[in-house]
């Protein structure tokens, strides 16, 4: 049996400094071309913060006083709800322990060193930031 449709639903996440309003004209050209009826669920603008942020220094700093070691920064591959406090003037970063490809999945897992070490930092930040 050959069904007469298909549904998909996908996302397009994006970094800074590509734009919202520049993602979605370049899909929509796409899909338009092979004449697909699509629907937007839902969309959000990604946000980018500077090292020089209070809120990302003094998390740089925390996490380098429990590992001894300056942390790398980059962009976080999903949604979060960092993108509405950003939206709302809120700086925000997202940090957290665990390997970040097992998250959500039916194998994630954080060991007791992870948590406690994220604990730590998260006591050296709040000491530091609040």
């Amino acid at each position: 049996m050959v069904p007469d449709g298909c549904v998909i639903e996908c996302s397009f996440p994006f970094a800074p400094p590509r734009k919202l309003q520049e993602v979605k004209r370049e899909v929509t050209f796409l899909l338009e071309q092979k004449e697909v009826h699509f629907e937007v669920l839902d969309e959000n603008p990604a946000f980018a913060l500077s090292e020089g942020e209070e809120v990302v220094s003094c998390l740089g700093k925390a996490f380098d006083k429990v590992f001894g070691e300056k942390p790398v920064f980059s962009g976080m591959p999903s949604w979060t709800d960092a993108t509405y406090l950003n939206l709302k003037g809120i700086p925000t970063v997202v940090f957290g322990a665990g390997d970040l490809a097992m998250a959500h999945s039916p194998h994630e897992v954080l060991s007791l060193r992870d948590l406690e070490s994220l604990v730590e930092v998260l006591c050296h930040f709040a000491r530091e930031y609040i």
